[in-house]
């Protein structure tokens, strides 16, 4: 078995890919792993219409901002089709150097096809085209289709691995694949139009020459569609609602602050002292060093920064 690693700029998780053989996709997708994580140091802020949304941050050059419209564009018309939105990640690899896209655009048509009557909906898809230390091009596939139709990419891509390898080419899949888009919900569109816009960097792509870069099935929206709105992607009532449950669920857990706690009583009695949380943050209250990051919640009023003892009277 062939194991490929990579990473997808700073993202926790690594990009561990499998090739060949459908026992390694079967080992592949049973694996439990962590989501890769953004970050302010992996992503950068795009508008689309009336809000910003986070998107990948290469480490060399840019995004083509034609193209990264185009992938939130593209999520925006499959969810005016349907309320719940499945999107899945695959990397193909040809069995050699194509100077056009006329093997992968005949390829992707067929899938199209067969997989619109498999299942039974509307299929969007997104290619990039790439070339970097390669004699050969790879393609970054991400297929969308209606979320209520499919739960789970195994059988898909074993499919799509099986159709594309009769073709002489491999398949690389790729660690936590498939995602899914609610309409209205914005947090749910985070983690899907991060993940596509990796297909819009500029850097590996300079070798493409007259090939187009990024290649899509450019589906129409559905007619109710409205352009100059973005209800779809951003509802104001499901947004409030998220929030009103979120702030539901903190005033339920609130945890008790270190403040909170009690005096502790010693052994003898004969005094009491402050719990050590506590005489800490009376300690980096009153100084005045960058040391007040240190106290989640400042006291002020300290006299000083020495830990101090209560005396008390007994009766």
């Amino acid at each position: 078995m062939q194991v490929k690693t990579s990473r997808l700029a700073s993202v926790v998780t690594a990009d561990i890919k499998y090739y060949n053989g459908p026992a390694t996709l079967n080992c592949k997708l049973t694996r439990i792993i962590m989501s890769f994580c953004i970050t302010k140091h992996n992503s950068t802020l795009v508008a689309y219409k009336n809000h910003a949304y986070s998107v990948y941050k290469p480490k060399s050059k840019t995004l083509k901002p034609k193209l990264v419209t185009q992938v939130i564009a593209s999520c925006e018309t499959m969810l005016s089709h349907y309320s719940k939105v499945f999107s899945v990640r695959v990397d193909l690899h040809p069995k050699g150097y194509s100077a056009d896209n006329k093997e992968i655009c005949q390829f992707l048509t067929e899938q199209v096809n067969k997989l619109s009557k498999r299942y039974n909906c509307k299929i969007q898809y997104l290619c990039a085209r790439e070339q970097h230390q390669s004699y050969k091009q790879h393609y970054h596939l991400a297929l969308m289709l209606s979320g209520h139709k499919i739960q789970h990419p195994k059988k898909l891509l074993s499919l799509l691995q099986s159709d594309w390898e009769k073709l002489g080419g491999s398949v690389a899949l790729v660690d936590y694949p498939f995602n899914i888009m609610l309409r209205g919900n914005k947090a749910s569109l985070k983690q899907t139009i991060y993940r596509l816009s990796y297909l819009a960097k500029e850097a590996t792509k300079e070798l493409n020459g007259k090939a187009r870069s990024l290649l899509s099935n450019k589906l129409k929206a559905a007619s109710t569609f409205d352009e100059q709105l973005d209800i779809l992607l951003v509802d104001p009532y499901i947004t409030f609602q998220r929030n009103r449950r979120i702030q539901a669920y903190h005033a339920t857990h609130k945890q008790k602050s270190p403040s909170d706690k009690p005096n502790i009583k010693t052994k003898h009695a004969w005094f009491t002292t402050q719990s050590l949380a506590v005489q800490l943050q009376q300690c980096i209250a009153t100084r005045t060093s960058s040391l007040a990051h240190l106290s989640p919640k400042p006291l002020f009023g300290a006299s000083t920064c020495h830990d101090e003892i209560h005396y008390v009277r007994l009766n």
